[in-house]
């Protein structure tokens, strides 16, 4: 898989790096918009022959169960390894419609080299692959550490 550049919506952001597909949500939920586009970014790098590892940094309280289903149709013949970053203790709700899969794990963000690992990725990709994990966060979120989604409010992302 080759690495690409960064799509940043109003409420997510994603790119590939690493060979792992990343996410990353903000606080509030992702829009019908970023999910479906990040389904469709999502769709062309899945195999039915190997593994396509995918780690998510979201914490809002997810996507709508219409998205979720939206998710769960388009992987569903397909292997997956995903692990859920976020630093609300809730995830773990969310998670549990996919509790049945192993190839699901939540990790906070203290955690992000574990979560790197869990996928997959090792050695220099996993560097890449946090490095990027960051990256994403600040071009979403900004740079400063307020809870609140400061960048999308101030209009500064590239899409959407």
């Amino acid at each position: 898989m080759n690495d690409t550049e960064p799509v940043v919506g109003k409420t997510a952001g994603f790119r590939a790096v690493g060979g792992c597909v990343i996410y990353v949500g903000g606080t509030r939920p992702p829009s019908n918009e970023d999910w479906d586009a990040y389904l469709d970014f999502l769709a062309p790098r899945l195999s039915p022959t190997h593994v396509t590892p995918r780690v998510v940094w979201d914490d809002s309280e997810g996507p709508s169960p219409l998205s979720r289903k939206k998710l769960v149709d388009l992987t569903r013949d397909f292997p997956v390894k995903v692990a859920l970053v976020s630093s609300r203790r809730t995830v773990s709700v969310v998670l549990n419609w996919q509790r049945d899969a192993p190839a699901y794990h939540d990790f906070s963000p203290d955690q992000l080299d574990e979560a790197v690992a869990f996928v997959g990725v090792r050695g220099d990709a996993a560097i890449s692959v946090v490095t990027a994990l960051h990256g994403l966060r600040r071009l979403l979120l900004g740079s400063g550490t307020h809870p609140c989604n400061t960048a999308t409010q101030a209009g500064r992302h590239p899409i959407g």
